[in-house]
């Protein structure tokens, strides 16, 4: 068949045509070198860059990390590309038939889950052949400090101390206090992780972690917590807070009704302001009447 054009842009169009059927047939095919071998002729462009990502995920699905290491490069993604050949290089150890072929093949199975998002299943395979301390260095490397420590403690306890104070100062000095919070609370330093949740401006958790464990002490403390919960408008939380750790019904009564939580405030009126119940009843009324 002749084709007959009559400017260099049409040429221009027709080719990149052509050349966009021979990829989709060699990815089709799964020969990723002719495919590689088409977009090394082309320009980047967003058409192509799409194409050498579908060439990526495609070498990825099989494997083939040198391909995808180069797919990676070629748009300028040097992170990935460095991880690409971080694997590339696992894979051919493990095949070298060395005496570290078993390990680098937990390594390069459990890269490729930390690939797919699934750390989970990475920290399985390590624990599952008693690598804690790769389990511990996949989650350093993912900057996951809280994950780390929960198998230092497991695994490593007189590491595990150490590991700990220097993660929460990082986050302290980062001011990650809501996770520095966090940690204290997993660590049963709750009046620590009450100040820190105040710090990170979330009352809500504060007051959680008061009520869970049943902290009465200071008062001082607790009135601050149940005052940021008015200031932020958490009401639900204020009614919950006043009544079940401050003992004061009435403040919890003007908490819900605050908040539109009118069944919450009737209930509580019913026992400690029941001249206020009819009123209430009333109020509800109008506020169901206008929504």
């Amino acid at each position: 068949t002749e084709v007959i054009v009559d400017t260099e842009s049409s040429l221009s169009s027709y080719l990149l045509v052509e050349e966009l059927i021979e990829f989709s047939l060699a990815i089709d095919e799964d020969d990723h070198m002719k495919a590689l071998g088409i977009l090394r002729q082309m320009e980047l462009t967003p058409q192509t860059e799409a194409m050498w990502l579908q060439l990526q995920d495609a070498s990825v699905k099989v494997y083939n990390f040198h391909t995808a290491e180069q797919c990676a490069a070629a748009v300028n993604d040097h992170s990935r590309a460095a991880y690409y050949r971080s694997l590339a290089k696992l894979s051919s150890e493990s095949d070298a038939g060395s005496l570290m072929n078993g390990q680098q093949s937990l390594r390069l199975r459990a890269k490729l889950f930390e690939m797919r998002k699934k750390v989970d299943l990475a920290e399985e395979l390590y624990l599952g052949h008693n690598r804690a301390d790769e389990a511990i260095k996949m989650y350093d490397d993912l900057s996951m400090g809280a994950e780390a420590i929960a198998i230092a403690e497991r695994y490593q306890k007189n590491e595990a101390g150490d590991r700990k104070r220097k993660y929460f100062e990082t986050l302290v000095s980062s001011n990650q206090n809501a996770a520095a919070a966090k940690l204290k609370v997993d660590s049963k330093e709750y009046l620590e992780g009450i100040g820190l949740y105040m710090k990170a401006g979330m009352p809500g958790r504060a007051a959680g972690v008061i009520l869970e464990h049943g902290i009465v002490q200071p008062l001082s403390l607790i009135e601050n917590v149940a005052s940021a919960l008015d200031k932020n408008e958490l009401f639900e939380h204020a009614g919950k807070f006043y009544f079940e750790r401050l003992n004061k019904p009435k403040l919890a009564i003007d908490a819900y009704v605050q908040g539109r939580m009118y069944r919450n405030a009737i209930d509580l009126s019913r026992k400690y302001e029941p001249s206020k119940v009819v009123h209430l009843e009333k109020q509800w009324g109008e506020y169901l009447f206008m929504v």
